[in-house]
Parts: C-alpha cells; sequence; structure tokens
C-alpha cells in the first residue's frame, strides 16, 4: 500500500549538475530513518524532468538501497503511454513498489481520453499505477469522475495524489472510491483536514527539511492529540508559505544547504537565481523555525 507519510525526496546534484548517487542513498536512509512509511523518488520535488533514462534508474536503484525496506515510489511523469509501460517495466525489475504518473502535458485531451489513457496503463503496467492529480502543474486535471471511473475500473490504479486543497473534493473521492484507494494529500499543512475526510495519508516537499516535524504530525493525528496536530500544522504552514513561494524545490534546497543538509543546487532551467533579496531574507528567518521545530521533536 502506498499510503501513510510519504516523503518526496529532492535529487542532490554535484557543482557540474552531476546527480550525487551517494548523497541521495544517505539521504533516502535518512528519510526513511526518521519514520516515513513510503519514499518517493524522481518527483516534482527530485526534478524528474531534468533527469535522463539512466539517471532515473540509477537513482532509484539509489534510493531503494537506503530506503531502509520501506517501500519506494518512482514516477514516470511522461507523456507517452508506451513509455510509461515501458519504464514500468525496468522499475519493477529494479525494486520499485509502485509508480505515479501524470495526465499528459502539452496535448489538448478531454476526460474521455484520459480515462483510456490511464485505463490502459492500469490494466498492463507491471506495477502499481499512484495517479498524481497535478492541478496547476501539468495544464491538465482529471475530474473527481474520471478519478472514480477509473478507481472502480482498474484494482491496479491504487490511488491518487491530489494537488487540491479542496476537502469537498477530498471526501467525495474518498467516499466513491472502492476502501483499498488510497486518496493522498500533497500539501502536508491541510493534511489535518484531509485526514478529517478520510485522506490515507500525505505526500509534500517539506519532509526534506522537517522530516522528524511531518512524521510526528501523522503520529500526533493518528493517535487523536488533535492540539499538538494543529500545532505542528501551523509551523508547516508557515514554513510551507516561505518555501512554496518559489518554484519547487528552488526553496527546499536552499533552507536545506543552510541548515548542513548538503544537496547542491537545482538543475536547468532552474536556477536559484529565481530567489531575490526579499525571498532570500524570509527564508533565512524561516530556517530557525525549521531548526528550532526539529530539534525539540
Amino acid at each position: 500500500m502506498i499510503n501513510g507519510a510519504i516523503a518526496s525526496l529532492v535529487t542532490p546534484f554535484r557543482s557540474n549538475e552531476d546527480m550525487d548517487l551517494d548523497a541521495l542513498r544517505a539521504f533516502s536512509s535518512r528519510v526513511a530513518g526518521a519514520g516515513f512509511d513510503v519514499v518517493c523518488f524522481a518527483g516534482g520535488t527530485g526534478e524528474f524532468l531534468s533527469l535522463n533514462v539512466a539517471e532515473r534508474e540509477a537513482g532509484l536503484k539509489a534510493v531503494i538501497d537506503g530506503a531502509q525496506g520501506k517501500p519506494v515510489l518512482a514516477t514516470a511523469l511522461l507523456t507517452s503511454q508506451k513509455q510509461i509501460l515501458d519504464v514500468a517495466e525496468d522499475y519493477a525489475k529494479i525494486g520499485a513498489s509502485a509508480i505515479m504518473v501524470m495526465p499528459p502535458y502539452f496535448y489538448a485531451m478531454d476526460q474521455k481520453s484520459m480515462f483510456a489513457h490511464f485505463l490502459k496503463i492500469g490494466q498492463e503496467s507491471a506495477l502499481p499505477v499512484l495517479l498524481f492529480n497535478s492541478q496547476g502543474r501539468g495544464g491538465k486535471t482529471m475530474s473527481n469522475a474520471t478519478i472514480l471511473r477509473l478507481a472502480e475500473a482498474c484494482p491496479n490504479i491504487i490511488g491518487v495524489k491530489e494537488t487540491t486543497e479542496n476537502m469537498s473534493d477530498i471526501g467525495a473521492l474518498v467516499n466513491g472510491t472502492p476502501g483499498d484507494f488510497c486518496v493522498i494529500q500533497s500539501h502536508e499543512p491541510v493534511l489535518l483536514p484531509s485526514y478529517a475526510v478520510g485522506a490515507a495519508g500525505s505526500f509534500g516537499s517539506l519532509c526534506n527539511l522537517m522530516p522528524k516535524t511531518v512524521v510526528a504530525l501523522h503520529r500526533a493525528i493518528d493517535s487523536n492529540h488533535n492540539s499538538e496536530a494543529r500545532r505542528l500544522t501551523k509551523v508547516l504552514t508557515e514554513v510551507g508559505d516561505v518555501v512554496y513561494s518559489v518554484t519547487i524545490p528552488v526553496g527546499i534546497k536552499y533552507l536545506m544547504n543552510k541548515l548542513g543538509i548538503h544537496q547542491g543546487s537545482v538543475r536547468s532551467p532552474l536556477s536559484m537565481l529565481s530567489l531575490n533579496d526579499e525571498i532570500e531574507e524570509q527564508l533565512n528567518v524561516i530556517a530557525i523555525k525549521v531548526a528550532e521545530t526539529e530539534e525539540a521533536i
């Protein structure tokens, strides 16, 4: 099952933009050891679109090596159906537990076309499939109706990572899908209300900065410690408001490096130059909050 606290890892690069596999393996181990239930390699936070095929496969092996036996979710954020199915077969041989796919970008596709696209992927994939309903990212959004149809039609489609913060939509997906279909919230600051309407976990970027805090929030929710859950949510919201004000993972990597978790820079076309003086000042202030919160847990 791909649920619970899911860590979406950054991809570390050296100064020449080569992938740093040793750092990736070590960071996978660190995050798994913090208590995350699932580790994800090369999502949006991990700069999937900037990695070539060989790097994706080598990176996946490194993450699996470091994940301490935890399930590893690999990504296939591609438009080609054939490429996705080929990637799923390759990733299954490497040892991934599932793949994540998103609506094809660039192409003008209606809901009927997206349903047919994902249904074939789900039916033919060598791995279980997690949908990524990337509202605002890829330019295409699956409707609730399309997701519900896919959940009913194909048991190998095991869940959806949702980017909506609309709790009515989260609740509708939870209530309309089979019991083993997992609705995952992709934004930690709204994890608490998402759990209240039945979400099965979270999937975000702040795990790279605040792994102990994110895991503690999950544990507080699971234990019905609502006051602690609200306190941690407030902290994550404060951090997220600053970090997510710039393109992911620019702000994340800036803070990680500042806090001594060295992951290098981002890879072109992303650039640390997108950080202006005002944002850097805000990030420097929030770094203190991040360090203090993590140390206190």
